[in-house]
């Protein structure tokens, strides 16, 4: 079969995995038949050769294979980032209704994160509502329960600001906002 101008290929446009883990990266090549593979940059790979392989890249990485048809000048290329992900996860809404779900809005932190250094909670008109620090990721009783002061506030948006100490010892903030919903 004549597979110069025919033969497909497919990947996944990216891959998000954490800092120190490794992922399979594959092309797939239709129709199936005999190929050659050169994955770059090939250093963080286990194989540059093979049409999949684990890839334990220490940054966000883009990976791009160039598949060819053996004794021909046929090759396509196409490629693949791999994401690194290093951080913190809050959710964009939250409902403190005590229905014991989605009562406190807590951080996630990946498993790079050594702990939250400061959470702070602002309202819409920059006033201070919610402060925590020192302490880990993924402990809701470091979260908020949507009150000020004693009351329940009204649904409404807000914005947060953290501070987090990584393993590597570096310190990132994070910022965004997010919905109270009753």
């Amino acid at each position: 079969m004549n597979y110069e101008n025919s033969f497909t290929l497919t990947i996944s446009p990216e891959i998000i995995i954490e800092k120190g883990e490794n992922t399979e990266i594959k092309v797939d090549v239709q129709p199936a038949g005999i190929y050659s593979f050169n994955w770059t940059p090939r250093e963080t790979l286990a194989c540059n050769t093979c049409a999949s392989t684990l890839a334990e890249p220490p940054v966000t990485t883009k990976y791009v294979a160039t598949v060819s048809v053996p004794g021909s000048t046929c090759f396509k290329k196409i490629q693949t980032q791999v994401s690194i992900l290093c951080g913190v996860f809050v959710p964009t809404a939250f409902t403190p209704n005590d229905d014991q779900m989605n009562d406190i809005f807590y951080v996630v932190g990946s498993k790079c994160v050594k702990q939250i250094k400061e959470i702070l909670i602002y309202n819409r008109w920059g006033e201070l509502v919610f402060r925590d620090e020192n302490f880990v990721t993924a402990d809701s009783s470091h979260g908020w329960d949507g009150n000020y002061q004693g009351k329940s506030l009204n649904p409404d948006i807000f914005t947060y600001k953290i501070t987090a100490e990584m393993k590597n010892g570096e310190v990132n903030d994070f910022s965004g906002a997010f919905t109270l919903l009753r």
